[in-house]
């Protein structure tokens, strides 16, 4: 009998809510916390597509804005075909002073390498290629040309001031070599010493500090929100270039890694010594639709710089889900 009422006490305690009830999930970390580093920074900006309302931590602070800048670059080639002046079925030969030796040039290896313009987006964006990225920067008119654009559209916080093959140059800390481009230089300093991990964060931590090549979270963030509104470019073309962003192979471990099962991701990545960011438009899965711009600069772990943009994507998403319709 006994124990007849005790199996039937122990149905009834695991039927009553409060033996059902599971343990609350802790709540998602905000974004100053996920700002909240013990060494380097964190920039983060977030902007509703819906609202229009802006959440934003060290939004204002420039930071290396590494290849996320190919966005500047692609946006400014995009202009010129809506004027007319360029077109995306065009074919584009890759002369050897923007061979990059990383990326597709690992593959195609000899002279002669000539694809259209939509071609070199794709490799530019989806696997932000070098070579790719400087042959575009050369067709739009250079850096110059590329503010010049950002200038006349009043995109504030960014600013564009080298290619990429001057850029990694500063980056890594490398001689140039008189009269060469600068991807000679590059590929001549392969035969030099290799320089210290010392020696490459002194140039890495000079680069961070440089004025030039930098954007804030805000600028990248409000970039992004102007192109899905269809401000910067025709629809043809921002169709386009979204749809390439939704094709990014880099990053997987970034914006995407902890966004809820079937959200879209359109972005693109930057990395530099000590700098990661990421910045894009989330679709979440419910339809809500945000952008997140997060720069990173100073944190020497390229892992811990990823995990960084991951948590705070997923705060922003989790603050998303939390708003009522």
């Amino acid at each position: 009998m006994r124990r007849l009422a005790g199996a039937a006490l122990a149905a009834l305690l695991l039927s009553s809510p409060l033996a059902a009830q599971a343990p609350a999930p802790a709540p998602a970390p905000t974004l100053e916390q996920v700002a909240s580093v013990p060494a380097g920074r964190v920039g983060i900006a977030v902007i509703d597509l819906a609202t229009g309302r802006e959440t934003a931590v060290h939004g204002d602070e420039r930071f290396p804005m590494a290849s996320t800048v190919k966005l500047a670059v692609a946006l400014t080639y995009l202009s010129m075909v809506d004027a007319g002046r360029k077109s995306l079925d065009t074919e584009i030969e890759l002369p050897d002073r923007f061979r990059h030796s990383d990326g597709f040039t690992e593959i195609a290896l000899h002279p002669g390498v000539k694809l259209s313009a939509a071609n070199w987006f794709e490799f530019m964006l989806t696997q932000s290629d070098n070579s790719a990225a400087d042959l575009l920067f050369a067709e739009v008119g250079g850096p110059v040309a590329v503010q010049r654009w950002l200038d006349a559209h009043r995109v504030t916080g960014i600013h564009v001031d080298r290619d990429i093959g001057d850029l990694l140059i500063d980056d890594m800390g490398l001689p140039r070599t008189p009269g060469a481009s600068a991807v000679q230089s590059l590929r001549d300093a392969d035969a030099l010493p290799a320089l210290t991990e010392a020696q490459q964060d002194e140039a890495a931590a000079r680069l961070a500090a440089d004025p030039r090549d930098q954007a804030s979270p805000l600028g990248m963030a409000r970039l992004l929100a102007r192109l899905d509104r269809g401000e910067l470019v025709s629809a043809k073309c921002r169709a386009f270039l979204l749809d390439v962003l939704s094709r990014t192979r880099t990053g997987k471990d970034r914006l995407a890694k902890r966004l809820p099962a079937g959200s879209k991701v359109q972005h693109k990545t930057g990395t530099l010594r000590g700098v990661s960011d990421d910045v894009g438009i989330v679709t979440l899965p419910g339809g809500r639709r945000f952008v997140i711009a997060v720069m990173t600069k100073g944190i020497a772990d390229e892992k811990a710089r990823a995990a960084i943009i991951a948590e705070a994507a997923a705060s922003a998403a989790a603050a998303q889900v939390a708003i009522s319709p």
